[in-house]
């Protein structure tokens, strides 16, 4: 039977036969159907299908058919179709243990076409766009079946797609990872149309439209691949509140596959010259051009080509390096990565560094030079096209420093751009292809061949250089002109509102991975381990033996309440304290992921979510051994574990928030009891009569106010009604609290408002 043509006035639908739910279809952009939530038809319920089954897409007025999943057939009319597929309505769609049938609203229309057609993705697209009758896709990524194969880390197995409709070309992506960017501009589900001479970008290769096909645009060794022109940078002096000059009119070029070092004064702006060459500071004045794309326009289109190694290193010490790498591997490259393209991504950057035999080594345990090696794997994974390393070999032997230069050389001789900055001179000449002096005020003083640097300073050794810059005998380079430079704009950069942002879908997943992660960071730190067993037994044992008898008469319900509050304040404590450096001990390891795409939100709930069970369980080791010693626990073990194990919660996001705005591990100790004393005063029982103020903030913020009065509303519960001493009035008085659901209420209300205090303090620190 032919193919149909939909005229306007009809709409294609599309029915589940499970369910009998039935969406109409536009036309105006692809339809997608799968099981997980992002999909147009979103069959939640069936893991039979895969997570983006199929795609359906309309042009020139032909309904198609796209299978997507390389695990699960897709069929239409019971036989199985691999490519492309026209359909008329009325045929069925079948896929796992799922039928669909498509259908016509208003009055059908049986125009007859040629045969349903097949469209053959191997034929290339090296040939003039010709006209066709009838659409054609090209499947663009790492897939074997790929039409155009990108054989790249960061490209996922179906990328993009470029659509031939007669003489007009669409470009558009396929839920990739990491983004398909027209002329540096973000390209989203729905086909953008390409005109000859227009750019693609897809991690980092780059192709051009030309004459009719698509051209890769090689950057070959020898061409400028990091441009400068003109870069300015003033910020104000924290001393003076004068004008204070970091970077004066640095313009460079820089080759591809070349060993840049960059020498200078304190104070001369290599650091910050780095960073903005990296994209992590915003240029106030000039530009920086990589592979021929302006880096503060498109920055989301170069970030996975471009690799920045601080000095510190980017890997967490009680994990071995195999396993670090593998976590970095999971978050940085696209989702549809097996395992085991993973483990080969992990070796192979491993073998760039000559790491691989120390894979199954604890990083702690490696040497200095070993763990500068290490943290260039680490942004080795992804195979950047331009390596920016600030003071690497800092604090390094002259022996390993060599060790460090002579990798750094052969990566260059591979085809890696790098630029180093560094305080050591002994291996430049023997490495580097290039030396650039900055002077101090951020003044270029030279830019070429390291052995001509000396005779430029009329010095005998690059040690002299120093010597020279600071008796003023020496000559800038060529001054550029220069717009006006704004003043101050010292933050990081700011990525355009265009960016391709993290889907739900996205977010959950890194959870996932970081939960595990942490969850192994916290086994692996035995000294840690051991330190929260010790605290959870000090407080558990301390508290049975003071509340060993409760005594009689009014003191004892006193008792109670006494153990009650200092219960629910150990909770917080042990919350808190627990959490405080989790995220500002991972501050720059965090903020270098920021970079490559980790959600600030994936990153404080799974550390909520780790903490807090870790936090629960220290709970539980106190209650246990305070029941122990204790007379009794008022208002009954398992209710009372409840409302700790929340006030633990609630102490760990406190911890987070803490953590998150602390720019140091000490501020956050200082900042933590500083948090929890109000607690403990405020808190309603220790205080007998507070004041009004008082009394309205705890109602609102104090955490440990209602653990106290959930945990009495459970004592009451179970032994009330209970019949204290008034002191304001010295006469009997029955015990009151809260309702126990109105502090589940509010303690969920304070937990949310310190996580999004989290959450808004690692997103500002980007």
């Amino acid at each position: 039977m032919g193919a149909s043509i939909v005229t306007e006035a009809q709409q294609l639908w599309i029915a589940d036969d499970k369910t009998g739910r039935r969406r109409f279809l536009t036309g105006e952009r692809p339809f997608y159907i799968g099981h997980l939530e992002k999909n147009d038809l979103a069959l939640l319920d069936d893991m039979s299908i895969d997570g983006t089954q199929a795609m359906i897409d309309k042009l020139r007025g032909y309904w198609c058919i796209t299978p997507l999943s390389e695990a699960i057939p897709t069929s239409l009319n019971g036989t199985r179709i691999d490519q492309p597929t026209a359909f008329n309505p009325g045929d069925r769609i079948g896929f796992g243990n799922r039928t669909l049938t498509t259908g016509l609203s208003g009055a059908e229309s049986h125009e007859p076409v040629p045969t349903p057609r097949t469209f053959d993705p191997a034929a290339g697209i090296s040939g003039s766009f010709s006209r066709t009758s009838m659409m054609e896709q090209k499947i663009i990524g790492r897939d074997e079946a790929a039409d155009i194969r990108l054989d790249h880390p960061t490209v996922s197995r179906r990328h993009a797609a470029l659509i031939f409709d007669g003489d007009i070309i669409r470009l558009k992506d396929l839920g990739s990872t990491n983004g398909t960017f027209l002329e540096g501009e973000p390209v989203g589900a729905q086909s953008v149309p390409v005109r000859d001479g227009q750019r693609i970008d897809i991690g980092p290769l780059a192709f051009m439209v030309s004459g009719g096909t698509l051209q890769p645009i090689v950057q070959k060794a020898g061409r400028p691949l990091l441009v400068t022109q003109n870069l300015t940078y003033i910020v104000a002096d924290r001393k003076t509140g004068k004008d204070l000059k970091l970077l004066d009119d640095v313009s460079l070029s820089i080759d591809t596959g070349t060993f840049t070092c960059i020498i200078g004064e304190s104070g001369s702006g290599k650091s910050t010259l780095i960073r903005q060459l990296s994209g992590r500071v915003k240029a106030q004045n000039g530009s920086i051009t990589v592979r021929g794309l302006d880096l503060s326009q498109h920055f989301d289109a170069l970030k996975h080509d471009i690799a920045y190694v601080p000095q510190e290193d980017l890997l967490h010490q009680d994990l071995t390096l195999g396993e670090a790498l593998t976590f970095t591997a999971r978050l940085r490259l696209p989702v549809d990565q097996t395992p085991a393209s993973v483990r080969k991504a992990v070796q192979d950057a491993l073998g760039a560094v000559d790491l691989l035999e120390r894979i199954d080594t604890k990083i702690s345990d490696l040497s200095g030079g070993q763990k500068k090696r290490a943290s260039l794997a680490c942004e080795l994974i992804t195979r950047p096209s331009v390596l920016l390393l600030d003071e690497v070999t800092s604090g390094l032997d002259e022996a390993t420093d060599r060790e460090v230069m002579r990798l750094l050389k052969r990566l260059a001789s591979e085809g890696v751009t790098i630029l180093c900055v560094t305080h050591t001179l002994a291996n430049i000449e023997d490495n580097a292809d290039n030396l650039l002096v900055m002077a101090r005020g951020g003044i270029p003083a030279y830019f070429g061949s390291p052995a001509k640097a000396g005779p430029h300073f009329k010095a005998a050794r690059l040690g002299q250089i120093f010597d020279r810059l600071e008796s003023g005998g020496w000559k800038r380079m060529g001054r550029s002109s220069a717009a006006p430079v704004q003043h101050g704009a010292t933050g990081q950069h700011g990525k355009p509102s265009s960016a391709k942002s993290r889907g739900p879908l996205e977010v959950f997943r890194q959870i996932g991975i970081l939960c595990t992660r942490n969850a192994k960071l916290k086994l692996a730190d035995r000294r840690g381990l051991g330190l929260a067993g010790f605290q959870a037994l000090i407080i558990g044992g301390l508290l049975g033996y003071a509340f060993s008898d409760f005594g009689g008469g009014a003191q004892e319900v006193q008792s109670q309440v006494s153990l009650l509050t200092l219960l629910g304040m150990s909770s917080l404590w042990i919350g808190c304290n627990s959490a405080s450096q989790d995220i500002v001990g991972e501050r720059i390891i965090i903020d270098r992921e920021s970079d490559m795409g980790l959600s600030a939100t994936a990153v404080v709930l799974s550390k909520f979510i780790v903490t807090g069970f870790y936090t629960v369980l220290q709970m539980a080791l106190v209650i246990g051994l305070l029941t122990v010693g204790a007379e009794d626990l008022p208002g009954g073990i398992g209710p009372q574990f409840v409302l700790t194990a929340i006030g633990g919660c609630v102490g760990v996001a406190i911890g987070l928030a803490i953590s998150a705005w602390c720019q140091t591990r000490d501020q956050a100790n200082i900042v933590v009891p500083l948090a929890l004393i109000p607690q403990l005063i405020l808190a309603g029982t220790l205080v007998p009569a507070l004041p009004d103020l008082g009394k309205t903030i705890s109602e609102y913020a104090i955490s440990a106010y209602w653990i106290t009065e959930g945990m009495q509303a459970n004592f009451i519960h179970a032994d009330g009604p209970i019949t204290t001493f008034d002191l304001s009035t010295s006469r009997p008085a029955t015990l009151e609290s809260e309702k126990w659901e109105t502090a589940l209420l509010a303690l969920g209300l304070h937990a949310l408002g310190y996580l999004l205090a989290a959450l808004r303090g690692v997103a500002t620190r980007r």
